[in-house]
């Protein structure tokens, strides 16, 4: 089972960071249909099943929403981070207090994975509060993009 036809749209995307893409996810659809969402995350948790993790952890907010069904799916705790901004203005993430992830074996989610700031930051906030570095892993319910050369051609639509 693969992802329904009515929450992808292919063709030239524009996302928030400026980058260009081929596929949207409808993932507001996608996380306020719980069946749904449990179907993706059955099939996150199925490429999953042998990574040793005790931990799921997603970004907030479609991410941990994802997070908490692949949990469930395994068997495992869950935990996920919050977007905070710096003083300069940069942002990261962070695992809330009260959230203790020391010494597990988390994966990482999202609901998608674009340029994998956010991604990465949970695996920068992970490791400063303990977690072990093994066996990081990161996956979403986003399908494969598209070959490069279908990339690069549509990047040129924008001018």
């Amino acid at each position: 089972m693969g992802i329904p036809n009515d929450l992808v749209r292919r063709g030239h995307v524009v996302f928030e960071s400026g980058h260009h893409g081929d596929t949207w996810l409808d993932l507001d659809l996608l996380i306020t249909h719980p069946a749904r969402l449990r179907d993706a995350a059955g099939l996150l948790a199925a490429k999953l099943a042998g990574t040793a993790a005790d931990l799921v952890v997603g970004p907030l907010d479609g991410g941990a929403f994802l997070a908490q069904w692949v949990a469930a799916a395994l068997g495992t705790r869950f935990a996920y981070t919050t977007r905070t901004v710096t003083a300069d203005g940069t942002p990261r993430y962070a695992v809330p207090p009260g959230l203790d992830v020391r010494g597990t074996r988390a994966v990482v989610v999202d609901d998608a994975i674009n340029l994998g700031s956010a991604t990465e930051a949970t695996v920068r906030a992970l490791t400063e509060c303990g977690a072990a570095r093994s066996p990081w892993r990161a996956c979403s319910s986003a399908p494969p993009p598209a070959p490069r050369s279908d990339r690069a051609s549509a990047c040129r639509r924008c001018g």
